[in-house]
C-alpha cells in the first residue's frame, strides 16, 4: 500500500494492535456500519492509505506496536488485505516516543486536515492533558495552558473553552458529538451559571459539588429545562447580579437545583416577583423601547453603510453577487420577517462581520421551515412522537422531543435540531443535505456564542449557499 509521506514506514498489519483508547469515541460497530467506512475501503484498494497510521512500540515486544490514531484506516486496511490479493499486507506509518507524542501529532493531523468538529477535539485534548500529566505530575494549570497553546495554535479565549468542557465526562462529550447536546450548552452552563455561583454563593457551591453541578445542569439541558444559551447570558444573569436580597435568592437556586422539574424560567419568573415594582417599570420600560425601535434599525443601517467593505478576490466576489441574486430573485417569495433577516445578513456579510451575518441567515432559513409547519401542526406533533420511540439515528440523538406544539411559540425555542430532524423523516431533506444544515448549525451556534470561532469569508458564504439551496430552493417547503 502507497502512501504520500517520505519519511514512514512500512510495517505488517499483524504487528498492530488496536488502541482501547480512541480519541473519537468510536466503537468497532459504529465503525463498520458507518457508511463512509466502505467508502474508505474503496478507496484504500484503489489509493492505498494516503495517510499514515500512528503507533508507538508494545512495552514487552519491540517488533509490535499499539496504535494511537488511524482505527478507521486500520480496519478498512485490514478488509482490503482479506479480500484483495495484491495486497502486501502493510501499512504506512508514524512511530511515536510514547502516547503524549502520538496524540499530539494524531491532533495536528487531523485539526490540519480539519476533519475533527470541536466536539472530537475536546475529547482528543482531555486525552492529551491527562497524558501530559503523567509524564509530569507537577504540571501546574499555567503551564498545561501554555503548552496546549503550543500544541493547538489556538488563542486565549479558544483555549479557555477548551479548559471549561474537558471539565465534563466523556460520556457527555460523546453526547455532544452525536449532536444530543448542543456545545454551547456545555460552555454557557460554566460561564453563565456555574463561575457566578462560586463567586456570589460559594456555601450552594460548596454544598452541591462543582461535578454534581454539571450533572444537574447537563441533566436539565436534555429535559429542556433549560431553554437556551442566551438565557442564561441574557437574562438569569440579572439574578446572580443582584446584591440585595440574596438570602431570597439562595433558596430560589436551591429550588431550581433540587427540582429534578423546574426549568430556567419558572426560576427566574420567581426571581422578578421579589421585586413587583420593577416588572412594572420593566412594562413601561418596554412600551419605550417599541416606539424607539424605528430609530434605533435606522441608525444601524446608517452606521453599516459608514463601514468599507472587505477585499475580495475575484472569485468571492462573484460568489457574493450570486449570493445576493439568488436572494434577490426569491425576495417577493419571502415573508417580510425572512426579507428582514436575509437583508440584515447580507449586509452584514458584505461588510466583513461574518459571525452576525451567519446568525441572520440561520435565522431567516429557521423562520422559513417554521412557516411551512405551522401550516399542520398536528402532522408535526405526530412525527415528533414518532422520532421520539424511534432507535435509529439520527433521530435517536434527541431524547426529549416536544410534542404538544400549539403555535409559533413553541416552535421557536431553539430546538432547531428537532426541526432539522423533521425535514429528514418526512424526507423534505435527504441525510446528506441534513448533515449540511447540520453544519450551519453547529456554526450559526459558534457564532452567536463567546466561543471565539475564526470564521472564514468563505465559510460563511457556504452557509448562505447551503440555506439558499436546501431551504429556500427546496420545492417541499413551498
Amino acid at each position: 500500500m502507497k502512501s504520500l509521506e517520505k519519511n514512514t514506514k512500512y510495517i505488517q498489519l499483524s504487528k498492530i494492535a488496536f488502541d482501547v483508547n480512541n480519541p473519537r469515541g468510536e466503537k468497532e460497530h459504529q465503525i463498520v456500519s458507518d457508511p463512509e467506512f466502505r467508502k474508505l475501503i474503496l478507496s484504500i484498494k484503489t489509493h492505498g492509505i494516503l495517510e499514515p497510521l500512528i503507533v508507538k512500540k508494545a512495552p514487552s515486544e519491540e517488533e509490535n506496536f499499539i496504535l494511537i490514531d488511524g482505527e478507521r484506516r486500520l480496519r478498512a486496511a485490514i478488509k482490503v488485505s482479506e479480500t484483495d490479493k495484491k495486497s502486501d499486507g502493510t501499512v504506512p506509518v508514524l512511530i511515536a516516543k510514547d502516547d503524549a507524542d502520538g496524540r499530539i501529532l494524531a491532533y495536528q493531523v487531523h485539526m490540519l486536515r480539519k476533519n475533527w468538529d470541536k466536539a472530537a477535539e475536546t475529547k482528543s485534548i482531555k486525552v492529551i492533558i491527562a497524558d501530559l500529566k503523567q509524564k509530569n505530575p507537577a504540571l501546574t494549570e499555567k503551564e498545561i495552558t501554555k503548552q496546549l497553546k503550543e500544541i493547538t495554535a489556538h488563542t486565549d479565549p479558544q483555549i479557555s473553552d477548551l479548559l471549561k468542557l474537558i471539565k465534563y465526562d466523556d460520556k457527555v462529550i460523546e453526547k455532544v458529538i452525536s449532536g444530543q447536546i448542543d456545545m454551547s450548552h456545555l460552555i454557557q452552563n460554566e460561564a453563565s451559571f456555574i463561575n457566578p455561583l462560586k463567586r456570589e454563593y460559594p456555601s450552594v457551591f460548596s454544598k452541591y459539588g462543582e461535578d454534581n453541578l454539571r450533572k444537574i445542569l447537563i441533566e436539565k439541558v436534555e429535559s429542556g429545562l433549560i431553554v437556551g444559551t442566551r438565557y442564561l447570558m441574557d437574562e438569569f444573569k440579572h439574578v446572580f447580579a443582584d446584591k440585595k436580597r440574596k438570602d431570597k435568592i439562595e433558596k430560589l437556586i436551591e429550588g431550581f437545583l433540587t427540582d429534578k422539574t423546574k426549568n430556567i424560567q419558572e426560576t427566574y419568573s420567581e426571581y422578578q416577583n421579589l421585586y413587583p415594582e420593577r416588572k412594572k417599570k420593566d412594562v413601561s420600560v418596554g412600551k419605550t423601547q417599541k416606539t424607539k425601535k424605528k430609530k434605533i434599525q435606522k441608525d444601524s443601517k446608517e452606521a453599516a453603510s459608514s463601514y468599507r467593505k472587505i477585499k475580495l478576490t475575484s472569485k468571492q466576489e462573484s460568489n457574493l453577487q450570486k449570493i445576493r441574486t439568488n436572494f434577490e430573485n426569491i425576495g417577493k417569495k419571502l415573508t417580510q420577517e425572512e426579507n428582514e433577516y436575509v437583508a440584515e445578513a447580507i449586509n452584514c456579510l458584505e461588510r466583513d462581520c461574518l459571525r452576525a451575518s451567519v446568525v441572520m441567515v440561520w435565522a431567516a432559513g429557521i423562520s422559513k421551515i417554521i412557516s411551512y409547519i405551522l401550516k399542520d401542526i398536528s402532522d408535526y406533533n405526530n412525527v415528533s412522537s414518532k422520532m421520539a420511540q424511534s432507535r435509529k439515528d439520527p433521530y435517536k440523538q434527541l431524547r426529549n422531543y416536544k410534542t404538544n406544539i400549539l403555535g409559533e411559540e413553541d416552535l421557536r425555542d431553539g430546538r432547531d435540531y428537532q426541526l432539522l430532524f423533521y425535514l429528514l423523516h418526512k424526507k423534505i431533506i435527504s441525510k446528506t443535505q441534513y448533515n449540511k444544515l447540520k453544519g450551519c448549525y453547529t456554526t450559526r451556534c459558534d457564532c452567536a456564542h463567546p466561543t471565539d470561532i475564526n470564521l472564514s469569508l468563505n465559510e460563511a458564504m457556504t452557509v448562505f449557499d447551503n440555506i439558499y439551496q436546501l431551504i429556500f430552493s427546496n420545492k417541499k417547503l413551498q
